[in-house]
């Protein structure tokens, strides 16, 4: 067990194996204000960004709770701390439309400051779960709703500059993940990735692997919607060398997936064409 800031505890957990050899998750832009409240707990990073920095830095995601409250996640580094040392940091909203707790420092792990990724998530039963970018991407997780956070190894990175994960709710309340990344530890294919929760608030199933889409190019930052009727999951993502190639994936009725096609409004040069894996 790892102390957190301010008295948090942290508890590192064992190592998710993930499927096929391992694979394969930005933040909503909003100034960090200086909160008196928060004092020693408030995370520097924000407003102090490190000199290597990245697009993420000077910024918060937030993420809007069941019962209405926005509760805030950043990268920063304690007070008086290493600036090149950046973690993730958390402090929650005290009531709907009310004041944030303090500050606390969740993770263990420097978060990747090139290109940090922050992605969190609700389960059905109020517990949180935050993704991020470390040598790896790793999964922040509260053991239960309020209390202590657990920390393991989730994926592999998506390599620099192709974009970091997506989540989504199915509609039973499942969440869902999404990313490119390799296709293993030692192949230079990239491709994209799905998996989800087996239950409402349980564990994550297997991965699924979609392939590297039908541009000669592989696909990259893939973003994730679901039809709240039918849950249909639709991924829309862009080849990596030119973001108006677009193309999609629909997850069929009994958990197959479709074929990958190029978007109708997409240029006459977008073409490709490469198999998926089986």
């Amino acid at each position: 067990m790892v102390s957190g800031a301010a008295g948090v505890a942290v508890v590192v957990t064992s190592v998710i194996a993930l499927a096929a050899g391992a694979a394969t998750a930005g933040p909503v832009t909003m100034a960090v204000a200086a909160d008196p409240s928060a004092s020693a707990s408030t995370p520097s990073g924000p407003h102090t960004p490190p000199p290597t920095g990245g697009p993420d830095a000077g910024t918060i995601t937030t993420l809007t709770r069941m019962d209405g409250r926005t509760d805030q996640f950043s990268v920063g580094y304690p007070a008086g701390g290493n600036p090149a040392l950046q973690y993730v940091w958390y402090r929650p909203q005290l009531a709907p439309g009310a004041g944030y707790g303090p500050w606390v420092q969740l993770s263990a792990r420097v978060v990747a400051t090139r290109w940090p990724v922050l992605r969190p998530a609700e389960n059905t039963d109020g517990r949180l779960e935050v993704f991020f970018s470390s040598d790896a991407i790793y999964r922040l997780a509260q053991v239960s709703p309020g209390g202590a956070w657990s920390e393991e190894y989730f994926a592999m990175n998506s390599p620099t500059w192709w974009g970091g994960p997506s989540l989504g709710t199915l509609p039973d309340g499942r969440l869902a993940y999404t990313q490119t990344t390799r296709y293993n530890s030692y192949d230079h294919e990239i491709g994209a990735w799905y998996l989800s929760q087996t239950t409402p608030s349980g564990p994550w199933g297997g991965w699924v692997y979609l392939g590297p889409g039908p541009f000669r190019v592989a696909v990259t930052s893939p973003s994730m919607t679901v039809d709240p009727l039918d849950g249909t999951v639709h991924l829309t993502a862009s080849m990596w060398s030119a973001v108006t190639c677009v193309a999609h994936i629909d997850q069929l009725p009994g958990g197959g997936w479709s074929a990958w096609w190029i978007d109708p409004a997409s240029p006459a040069g977008c073409r490709g064409g490469r198999p998926r894996r089986s």
